[in-house]
């Protein structure tokens, strides 16, 4: 029979059987926010786009076997258009706009009656 050890980065755990020996490691990093301005030329004078990627984890799994997997999740990944010029409401080139006007649904409470109202842009 085979015996598998799972573990955290802090406290690896082995389990043996007296054929093998497996160790699993698994290593979560959590990244609240990065932000990458991009500029034409080299002075900071004339912006173009930002790219946001807010709220990130990154799982990496290995075994003693051989075995891995990476896993990234984003939560929300932006591209904003910096550009001297652009009007405000079409700076989101890429990503989900976090005002409540352009969401497509909206709870409403009327009377402590929970609602969904559906808003159509």
């Amino acid at each position: 029979s085979e015996f598998t050890g799972t573990s955290d980065l802090h406290a690896p755990e082995v389990e043996s059987s007296s054929s093998e020996v497996w160790i699993d490691m698994k290593v979560i990093v959590a990244i609240n926010l990065v932000e990458l301005s991009l500029h034409k030329g080299t002075t900071k004078d004339s912006p173009l786009a930002t790219v946001q990627v807010d709220t990130a984890w990154l799982l990496y799994k290995s075994t003693t076997a051989g075995d891995g997997f990476v896993s990234v999740t984003l939560q929300s990944f932006n591209v904003l258009d910096d550009r001297e010029g652009t009007q405000e409401r079409f700076r989101l080139a890429i990503g989900r706009p976090k005002s409540i006007e352009y969401s497509p649904f909206r709870v409403v409470n009327d009377e402590d009656q929970p609602t969904v109202s559906v808003n159509t842009v």
